[in-house]
């Protein structure tokens, strides 16, 4: 004999298993209408505040007024005050029509949130941007930001004309290191009405300058941050977002940053596309998408041009840092009658003159040194190690290629449109294969002459990676490793196995596509596309 549950009689454990397994993005409509289906059921409501999406501006006042009741002590209540807040695990604000100083007040309950999904439309002010983040969020792991400073139908909230949000990126660059690894910062490009040219019209200003990118980019926030993806149309984001750092200072933005999206942004030339890959992270950089760049023009050669760029992007870093090492090894000369090296203003830019000096010339001066003359630059720390390597001959090998896919849009050709388009692609993949291999050519020789070095006596480094515990000293050292000899170190066998990165044209997804059954056969296998779009979940 057999005995029938019914759904509305099991114990709320077995719900609390049911409903985990419930995608997060559903759960709370599940979990909703589940309590409304068996009202007397023990259906736990925590799941109904894990994840949270606001679809209608109405919503979120409902929510405001039941966090305030629960996170004030209330007397006689069951339910321990401040608890249903701490649950809420993600946020999502999927409407553009909010009313800001609320979505103010509800992130400030939010102490244990995980993830954020912000739509800021022309309602919000810097100022609450900068009231949602002065206080940093410990427990941040995921954070999207999605500016449309514009609207296209006729409302009654405000335009705040002449706002610009340089504020929120100088609050996000005080916080402390912390658990954020996925950071998203996206403009809307105007999109053209019906029989209008975009082009007649500026793009809306969301920032007013861009430099406060590089110092977020640099900021001890960003040190654990992976996937980046900073978006401002028509706005040239690359010497902002991956610049090089002062003379004589070790420091990269994004330090462990794997995939990167600067799509709609404007990139001049492939200079721009070299200082990205040499200056951002620690070489760690996988998947680079660059959509609507503008960064070839359709000329010829531009895309083996581009391979071989790509392919080269660790040499001209481990040259800089040569550089720094043998200014940091070389001891200063002291020269004219400055003290401790330094060359008195009057002195400055007169050629010596040829010929031998007298003897009475004096080689000392006890003369003081003048008010403008530059004292030494600090010295390394003092240690026996520290002196070995300034008597040693120091190289720096190029790390081997990571790029793994890039993404671009391909450009109109200069002439006759193509019959076969997938032909014209196969070929701007052929050529940029081609370039890849080049580079990669003059990097097996590179390595091979190092090799050689090595074995006469000359110390070699290399830049430390994410997954490899680096020391944190200070200085031209900081991040570098020495390499063994070839049958000592594994690294000098890494280079056999470097692939030729994926090259996708297929762009990005049009929004109105979103959430049907989209066509992948455009998509190369591999591409950046499809490892940004599961990274943020909007497909954009």
């Amino acid at each position: 004999m057999t005995t029938t549950i019914s759904l509305a009689n099991l114990p709320g454990e077995l719900y609390a298993a049911i409903l985990s397994h419930v995608p997060h993005e559903a759960l709370q409509s599940c979990t909703l209408n589940l309590t409304r289906a068996i009202p007397l059921s023990p259906v736990p409501i925590r799941p109904l505040f894990e994840h949270i999406t606001i679809s209608r501006g109405e919503q979120l006042p409902q929510l405001y007024r039941r966090f305030r009741y629960y996170h004030e002590p209330v007397r006689g209540s069951t339910n321990p005050a401040g608890e249903e807040p701490l649950w809420v695990k993600s946020f999502n604000l999927s409407t553009w029509k909010v009313d800001a100083e609320v979505v103010v007040n509800v992130l400030a309950l939010l102490s244990s949130v995980e993830r954020l999904n912000l739509k800021i439309g022309p309602v919000f002010a810097p100022e609450h941007l900068q009231d949602m983040f002065t206080k940093p969020l410990d427990s941040l792991k995921w954070i999207n930001v999605r500016f449309r400073p514009y609207v296209q139908t006729a409302t009654y909230y405000q335009f705040l004309k002449g706002s610009y949000f340089d504020s929120m990126l100088a609050v996000l660059s005080d916080w402390p290191e912390g658990s954020l690894s996925h950071l998203s910062i996206i403009q809307d490009p105007l999109r053209p009405l019906e029989g209008k040219d975009v082009k007649k019209f500026a793009q809306p200003i969301v920032f007013f300058s861009l430099d406060p990118l590089t110092t977020l980019s640099k900021c001890p926030a960003m040190h654990g941050v992976t996937h980046v993806r900073i978006r401002v149309p028509f706005r040239q984001l690359a010497r902002y977002v991956a610049s090089s750092s002062p003379s004589g200072k070790v420091e990269y933005p994004f330090p462990r940053a794997e995939m990167l999206d600067l799509s709609t942004s404007v990139l001049r030339d492939l200079a721009d596309l070299e200082a990205v890959l040499n200056n951002l992270g620690r070489g760690s950089l996988q998947h680079l998408l660059l959509d609507n760049t503008g960064l070839c023009d359709g000329s010829s050669g531009e895309w083996e041009a581009l391979g071989r760029t790509c392919a080269l992007a660790g040499v001209k870093r481990a040259r800089e840092r040569e550089k720094l090492l043998k200014a940091w090894s070389e001891p200063p000369r002291p020269d004219g009658d400055g003290a401790n090296g330094a060359i008195p203003p009057h002195v400055q830019g007169v050629r010596p003159r040829r010929g031998r000096r007298g003897l009475a010339s004096a080689t000392i001066s006890l003369r003081e040194r003048p008010d403008g003359a530059l004292p030494n630059p600090p010295g390394p720390p003092a240690g026996q190690g520290v002196s070995m390597l300034k008597a040693a001959k120091i190289r720096i090998v190029p790390s081997p290629p990571q790029l793994k896919s890039l993404c671009a849009t391909m450009p109109r050709p200069l002439g006759p449109a193509p019959e076969d388009q997938s032909q014209h692609e196969a070929d701007a993949r052929f050529e940029f294969a081609k370039g890849w291999m080049e580079g990669f050519g003059q990097i097996r020789s590179i390595w091979t002459r190092l090799q050689q070095s090595q074995s006469n006596g000359v110390r070699v480094f290399r830049f430390g990676r994410n997954n490899e515990e680096i020391s944190e000293e200070e200085g031209v050292l900081a991040g570098l490793i020495e390499v063994a000899l070839p049958r000592q170190d594994s690294f000098w066998d890494e280079l056999v196995s470097v692939e030729t990165p994926v090259l996708c044209f297929a762009g990005a997804r049009e929004e109105e596509l979103i959430g049907s059954v989209y066509d992948w056969t455009n998509h190369v296998e591999g591409c950046g596309h499809r490892i940004a779009w599961d990274a943020w979940e909007d497909n954009l």
